[in-house]
């Protein structure tokens, strides 16, 4: 099973237990119900620690903002060069690109948000119980 989709299924049991708010307690429940030996513990702990999607994320918020400064450095080298008509045709041009750019960035915070938000915890409830 994939780590992002331990992580989704980890969310909708937390989501389920109103009487715990400890996200590393409600981590340690969900794991100790479904990975039983230590071998699929170590597994886990594995997977978690091999996927850091915040590098990811910040390779692809400096490689957005990258292209958005190519595209106003278009715009304005085309604006010196080109007559109102073509300027307005290329800004409606970046004003699409630069949509489009923040509509993935987007797309991709929404889609791994949840690991994110339980790699941690999972870490540590993990490393508790293969100290039982």
């Amino acid at each position: 099973m994939e780590f992002k989709e331990i992580c989704n299924r980890l969310d909708n049991y937390c989501d389920k237990c109103d009487k715990e708010k400890n996200k590393v307690v409600c981590a340690k429940q969900f794991i100790s119900n479904e990975f039983k030996d230590e071998n699929s513990l170590l597994e886990l702990k594995a997977q978690a620690m091999e996927e850091d999607f915040g590098n990811g994320l910040s390779l692809l918020l400096s490689e957005a903002g990258s292209a958005i400064s190519v595209l106003g450095l278009l715009l304005s080298a085309v604006s010196t060069l080109a007559g109102k008509l073509q300027i307005l045709k290329y800004a409606m041009f970046v004003t699409g690109l630069a949509a489009v750019i923040c509509i993935i960035v987007f797309v991709f915070i929404e889609r791994f948000g949840r690991v994110r938000k339980w790699r941690n915890p999972i870490l540590v409830a993990v490393d508790e119980l293969l100290k039982k």
